[in-house]
C-alpha cells in the first residue's frame, strides 16, 4: 500500500496532497502509469499483476496505512481505457476505476468539549486557548478537519 499511496500523491501534485481531506479519486490507469513509465518497466510489471494486486488489496479487507490513512476503491463508471478488470475465483468480472486516500474522520471524542479544563498532559486543549485555536485564531487540525468531512 506504501508503494500505491506515494503514486495517489505524486499524481495529485503538491497542492492537493498536504491535507489529503479531499480525497480526490484517482484513477487507477494513471498510478499504473506512475507505477510503470517506462515500456521495460511495464512488462516487469503488466497491468494485469497491477490489477490482481490492486483486487487482493481490496478483498484483503486492509483499509488504511500504519500512519491510519484510510484507502477506498470507489465505484464508478469510469472512462473508456481506464478501468481495470479482473475475474475473481468464482469468473465474476470485477471492474476498478480509482482510488481515494483520506485521513480518518475524527470522532466526537477526538474534539475538545466546551468547557473541559486543560490538563497538565494537554495544556493550551482548553477551548479558546491558543494551542487550541492556533496563533491565527484558526481552528484546530481536528475541528477543520471535522468542518471538511461533515460538509460533504
Amino acid at each position: 500500500m506504501p508503494v500505491l499511496l506515494q503514486a495517489y500523491l505524486k499524481v495529485l501534485g503538491p497542492e492537493e496532497k498536504k491535507p489529503l481531506s479531499s480525497s480526490p479519486v484517482v484513477p487507477l490507469a494513471d498510478l499504473y502509469a506512475v507505477i510503470s513509465p517506462t515500456p521495460e518497466q511495464s512488462l516487469k510489471y503488466l497491468r494485469e499483476e497491477f490489477t490482481r494486486d490492486i483486487y487482493f488489496l481490496h478483498r484483503s479487507g486492509h483499509n488504511a496505512t500504519r500512519s491510519g490513512i484510510q484507502v477506498s476503491f470507489p465505484i464508478s463508471r469510469g472512462v473508456r481505457g481506464k478501468n481495470l478488470t479482473i475475474n475473481d475465483e468464482n469468473g465474476t468480472q470485477l471492474c476498478y476505476y480509482g482510488v481515494r486516500f483520506c485521513r480518518p474522520q475524527p470522532t466526537a471524542n477526538d474534539l475538545p468539549v466546551t468547557g473541559d479544563r486543560p490538563s497538565k498532559a494537554n495544556p493550551g486543549s482548553e477551548p479558546g486557548s491558543p494551542a487550541a485555536v492556533g496563533p491565527s485564531g484558526s481552528r484546530s487540525d481536528r475541528e477543520q478537519h471535522l468542518v471538511e468531512f461533515s460538509s460533504d
